[in-house]
């Protein structure tokens, strides 16, 4: 895995067709190869992410939805306590 992550970072590199003895002023981007399955893994982790965001985005709706159930819940057994004690009365 550290070599994936060391070759995303350094994507471009900047070679000299020339010798390293000599300075040349002609320099050619070249792109790293990455890893077999690179592209695939990067696709799957980016996905999953996005899978970890719609989950929690759906777990915030769905936590907001019980405690309206909750709540409604409570004010039925406010109500029926409210209505056995009228007619234990």
């Amino acid at each position: 895995m550290s070599s994936s992550s060391s070759t995303s970072r350094n994507q471009l590199q900047v070679t000299c067709v020339q010798t390293r003895l000599k300075k040349c002023s002609f320099f050619e981007w070249k792109y790293e190869e990455h890893e077999e399955g690179y592209y695939k893994n990067l696709l799957y982790s980016i996905k999953k992410k996005l899978d970890a965001k719609e989950d929690l985005s759906e777990m915030k709706t769905l936590r907001k939805r019980i405690a309206k159930v909750e709540f409604l819940l409570s004010q039925e057994k406010c109500k029926v306590a409210k209505s056995e004690k009228d007619v234990s009365d």
